[in-house]
């Protein structure tokens, strides 16, 4: 009787301690796509919530409060300046398979321990190697610091380990898997974004595994590498949503640096009220988009011409099949095309396309520096991609979507939920038919089993997995 009662007193006591301690969150971002998820989840983060973000890649230059980048905590380290130069974070931009050099690894652990940063739990994006590298080295006790040195030493407690996949297409077999599916059987899978990652992770070093929807994770019971995970997959998988599609809705379009100051230079009052938006981004975050004549008289563009959007990736084949798009609305001059490009191609492929192909006259390159492809998206009903997630996403608003693409598929083409036309006919003819019919009204949310209100989502399933962790270590 008397275990039993010490056992209830031990739990309450725990669960009391956790109820009330600050929560401590260290957010890994590599891509624009796990960058856009970590913005909005910072932006939104509940009041006993604290965070750092360590940003590489193409996220390093997006938060300003990178530990990577951050030299008020570096400027009294023996690595004088920044813990990752311009040049070395190119070299990972470059290739997914870069390593961090050990003295960038250890001036960063350096940084935290300066910032007297204990994480209760580590979420990380899954595109390149060198995020798994900084998780290696946690779990490998490269990091020691404890939170507040007059408590009990905690330098040896270990966070939760998140990999959140802000992917929402499946995730694909090994390429030694042969996909079969009516279109084509001998589809073969290229090495994932995600590959490098999960090669360069140790073994049992994530606690959990996040996912945006339901319809996937049956990919992830197949294909995903269970040895990557301290438990069962089926209890390490929980289903979050997309913060990210946030950005899809009127109110929270994320919009250019020029908008978001009035005349005077002062912050638009509407940012200055959300949480953390002074520590955030260097673009930040605002309720509105340009109104629609606002961007008309910024493009330069003829208000009676029916307008679409096509948003460019950086796969191998996006160049032939916007050369097939380019093509296919030198025959529609009734249309007007804007494009926006991947920043990382700096619009170099489609300048290239349309000045080869005399388009000019009716498609509009778009720097989406200057009205981000989420703002210009609400110009238009019908947004087209190649092979880019966002054409799944912009289902969620919804919008009549096109794939160009000659052997791609996914959950949204197979179920018709998106068209999908390659040759130059299939593409006027997938054009037409779309500005001829209203957004599909299925329930986006329901057909991808991905819940809603994805930022609650996340911090209850991000709560319980550092709850799980605070009572198996205590």
């Amino acid at each position: 009787m008397k275990t039993l009662l010490s056992l209830i007193l031990l739990s309450l006591c725990t669960n009391s301690a956790f109820a009330n301690s600050a929560k401590h969150i260290l957010f890994l971002s590599f891509d624009y796509g796990d960058a856009n998820n970590v913005n909005i989840l910072i932006n939104h983060m509940p009041a006993n919530h604290q965070y750092k973000v360590i940003a590489i890649g193409k996220a390093y230059d997006l938060f300003d409060n990178n530990l990577f980048n951050d030299n008020s905590f570096n400027n009294n380290l023996t690595h004088s300046g920044q813990c990752l130069s311009k040049k070395q974070n190119n070299q990972l931009i470059a290739n997914r398979n870069q390593l961090l050099s050990q003295s960038s690894l250890h001036c960063l652990f350096n940084t935290m321990k300066q910032a007297d940063f204990t994480p209760d739990a580590i979420v990380s994006g899954m595109s390149s190697a060198a995020l798994a590298q900084i998780i290696n080295a946690y779990k490998n006790d490269t990091y020691h610091a404890s939170r507040n040195s007059d408590q009990n030493d905690n330098s040896h407690k270990q966070a939760s380990i998140i990999a959140y996949y802000d992917n929402l297409d499946p995730y694909p077999a090994p390429p030694h898997f042969v996909k079969t599916n009516a279109h084509n059987p001998q589809v073969r899978y290229p090495e994932h974004y995600t590959t490098p990652f999960l090669h360069q992770l140790d073994y049992h070093a994530l606690t959990a595994l996040f996912i945006p929807n339901q319809r996937i994770k049956a990919s992830f019971i197949h294909y995903f590498n269970p040895n990557k995970l301290t438990q069962d997959i089926h209890k390490a998988i929980h289903i979050v949503g997309s913060p990210a599609l946030m950005l899809w809705q009127p109110p929270h379009h994320l919009i250019d640096d020029h908008a978001s100051t009035d005349k005077q230079g002062k912050k638009n009052k509407q940012t200055a009220n959300i949480p953390n938006a002074n520590q955030v981004t260097k673009s930040p975050f605002t309720t509105t988009c340009p109104t629609e004549q606002q961007m008309l008289k910024r493009l330069n563009i003829n208000p009676a011409k029916k307008r679409l959007i096509f948003a460019g990736d950086t796969s191998q084949s996006y160049q032939s099949a916007f050369i097939q798009f380019v093509k296919a609305m030198t025959q529609m001059p009734q249309y007007q095309a804007l494009v926006t490009y991947h920043p990382k191609t700096q619009g170099r492929i489609e300048q290239e396309a349309i000045g080869n192909n005399n388009a000019q006259h009716n498609i509009k390159l778009v720097d989406p520096h200057l009205i981000s492809t989420y703002c210009l998206a609400t110009l238009s009903p019908v947004f087209i991609v190649h092979q880019s997630s966002m054409g799944t996403a912009a289902l969620s608003v919804p919008k009549n979507v096109i794939f160009i693409t000659k052997n791609y598929t996914n959950d949204a083409i197979e179920h018709h939920l998106a068209d999908k036309a390659y040759q130059i006919d299939d593409i006027k003819k997938a054009i037409i038919n779309a500005f001829n019919k209203k957004p599909n009204s299925h329930n986006f949310y329901t057909y991808f089993g991905m819940p809603k209100h994805a930022i609650e989502a996340f911090y209850l399933a991000l709560e319980s997995q550092i709850k799980n962790t605070f009572v198996e270590q205590n």
